[in-house]
């Protein structure tokens, strides 16, 4: 029996029932006068608008057969699109998080967003990427650029697509400018002899770290491993109360976050 299509005044149906159960279940709940009057108002139109761009179809705000399909098949297809471009359960766990709520979620949707991606970041395995960090999808064309011509700018010299590559949750970070001051304000403070532009493009990691975590902090502060990394990028030597001072006699320290 073939899907009926339904539009504003379509009332009192199973099918506006059945079209409200389904769009609740996807996230996208009609209004509590149209579902209690079983009738397909404004608020389930709105509804289904909603439900067809985050699945990529035409807004029209009825319910076709595109439309039905997507609601009861959409699902399937799309967990079994991200398992063929990779994904692993715990993939698809974090990538549904993300993204069920989003158009991204469609395959068609999410394919077209990481071609255009892959076109701003050719140096990075942008599938790959968005498998680890699949809120890099919600990140605008324009936004990614102008994080990268940052970025570039403010390491002069530096293969910024590596760097991308190595720590993908930067191209979410709206603030790099300030992020690199304080990383080269703090790095320089606490070892005073690391190149710190080499150190970061070695370990972006770093730029989300040290304004995070570590801005407020002096070298007697930081914890074991961080001071381990910066000593072994700065030639062996921290800088405490003005003395340098190896990373033996830091690490015999009881040193806490």
């Amino acid at each position: 029996m073939a899907s009926p299509q339904l539009w504003v005044g379509a009332d009192h149906t199973p099918a506006v029932q059945a079209l409200h159960t389904a769009l609740q279940a996807r996230g996208f709940p009609c209004g509590a006068d149209d579902v209690e009057a079983g009738c397909f108002g404004d608020s389930t139109a709105a509804a289904v608008v909603s439900f067809q761009i985050h699945a990529g179809l035409q807004c029209t705000s009825v319910c076709d057969l595109q439309t039905w399909r997507a609601l009861f098949m959409g699902e399937a297809e799309a967990e079994r699109w991200w398992l063929e471009q990779g994904a692993t359960a715990t993939d698809l766990r974090a990538i549904a998080a993300a993204l069920k709520c989003t158009p991204y979620w469609a395959p068609n949707v999410a394919s077209a967003k990481i071609q255009r991606l892959q076109q701003v970041l050719p140096g990075v395995a942008v599938p790959e990427m968005i498998l680890k960090e699949p809120l890099n999808l919600l990140v605008s064309i324009d936004d990614a650029v102008a994080c990268m011509v940052e970025l570039t700018s403010l390491l002069p010299g530096k293969d910024v697509f590596a760097l991308m590559a190595l720590q993908p949750s930067l191209l979410r970070c709206d603030d790099i400018p300030e992020r690199v001051a304080i990383v080269d304000r703090k790095l320089k403070e606490w070892a005073p002899k690391v190149d710190w532009c080499d150190l970061v493009s070695q370990h972006p990691e770093l730029l989300q770290r040290i304004p995070d975590y570590y801005k407020d902090k002096s070298v007697h502060e930081l914890p074991v491993y961080f001071l381990n990394l910066i000593s072994i990028g700065g030639g062996g030597a921290v800088q405490h109360g003005g003395n340098s001072a190896s990373l033996a006699d830091s690490s015999t320290r009881n040193l806490h976050l």
